[in-house]
């Protein structure tokens, strides 16, 4: 495999890839994206998530509780493996990763990840309210 240079990260909360499947595939060449992270593809058949060019690491509707599923694209030409076990971000927050291996060195942050989702959650579990316990949710599964 040829290694890249530079990359290019996407993050998009796409709520339904094959709505915007054209877009994104021509978003991903035009633009020189590396990794694409999606959320909310509405995804149940993993032919669907299949792209020239990408390795696709899917987490479909229904699987593992997923209700609204992820994807994440990896340029083919990078050399990576998917993260067995990622980091819980509590209930509801479905998550999947990959570990990429550039010249050697791996980027993964899991560690740091999970120092921010702690210091999140000791902020808001100072008041049990319902309104901070959604931004809570919604501060982990963006940390």
């Amino acid at each position: 495999m040829v290694q890249e240079r530079k990359l290019k990260f996407l993050q998009w909360n796409i709520f339904s890839l094959m709505s915007n499947r054209n877009l994104l595939h021509a978003s991903l060449i035009e633009d020189q994206i590396s990794v694409c992270l999606l959320q909310e593809t509405l995804v149940t058949n993993p032919e669907q998530v299949k792209l020239p060019g990408f390795t696709a690491h899917h987490l479909l509707v229904g699987e593992r509780g997923a209700t609204r599923g992820c994807l994440i694209l990896v340029k083919d030409s990078i050399p990576h493996r998917v993260t067995e076990l990622p980091i819980r971000c509590g209930e509801d927050i479905e998550v999947q990763a990959v570990t990429l291996f550039l010249d050697g060195t791996e980027l993964h942050r899991v560690k740091e990840m999970n120092h921010r989702v702690n210091r999140l959650r000791k902020i808001f579990r100072r008041s049990r309210s319902q309104a901070n316990l959604e931004l809570l949710k919604e501060a982990v599964a963006h940390a």
